[in-house]
């Protein structure tokens, strides 16, 4: 399930470093929507495996130090979760948080305007083309150094870390790991960026993609999102065929 939330902010400009923001309103609407929801999301940390992405879309951003320069007040925040349990919760969250003001940084604040559900897409092909939303980031984690290395799409193995991080995504959410053959990824426009992200820069690929793989898969890659931090607003993309 997919949801669209217009927002609209004070001042037609956010942090270079948006993600947080829009982590705070899910976890501010989760915990005004009832401790007992916020928990099921993020008690003990964020340590908590979520199956929702989430992608951002702004009026011509413009990158100016620090800040995002908008073209228009209005902002689209599109929530995607391979759960319909969670996809409630969090449209519940939402819709009792609607006209809400919540504040921002640099005495900016936004609110909920609007929310509404998407019509459900269900993938019956086993190849797609897809286009990334929000970065794909592939993380690694070398448990012996605590040391992360970001895979990008320019990046030899590239493909073979991306297969390992959803055959991770199966595993935990204990999916059958069968599901994970014929899996491939193929650059077709790849585009490699660095982002900020929680006071972090990161490696990341935008662009276009092959997948291939077993329709329920891709089902729940496309509605969960594709690598790591996915909940942090990375991994969400469309099918463009």
């Amino acid at each position: 399930m997919q949801i669209l939330i217009k927002l609209e902010l004070n001042k037609a400009e956010l942090p270079k470093d948006f993600r947080p923001v829009f982590v705070s309103l899910i976890k501010s609407s989760l915990s005004s929507y009832g401790e007992e929801f916020f928990d099921g999301f993020y008690k003990k940390r964020d340590n908590i495996m979520k199956k929702f992405t989430f992608g951002v879309r702004m009026n011509r951003p413009n990158f100016v130090g620090d800040v995002v320069q908008l073209g228009g007040n209005v902002i689209s925040f599109t929530l995607s979760t391979a759960d319909m349990k969670e996809a409630m919760i969090l449209y519940n969250a939402m819709l009792k948080n609607k006209l809400k003001e919540f504040p921002l940084e640099h005495q900016n604040s936004m609110k909920i305007m609007d929310i509404k559900i998407l019509p459900h897409t269900k993938i019956n092909a086993s190849e797609i083309v897809i286009k990334m939303l929000s970065p794909m980031v592939l993380r690694e984690h070398n448990r012996e150094t605590n040391i992360d290395r970001y895979v990008d799409c320019t990046c030899e193995d590239f493909a073979d870390a991306a297969k390992k991080i959803v055959q991770a995504q199966l595993s935990i959410f204990a999916m059958d790991e069968n599901l994970l053959h014929g899996f491939t990824i193929v650059p077709v426009m790849p585009k490699k960026t660095v982002v900020t992200a929680f006071k972090y820069h990161i490696d990341v690929s935008l662009g276009v993609y092959k997948l291939t793989g077993q329709p329920e898969l891709l089902n729940f890659l496309y509605h969960a999102g594709i690598g790591s931090r996915r909940s942090q607003g990375f991994g969400f993309f469309q099918v463009l065929a």
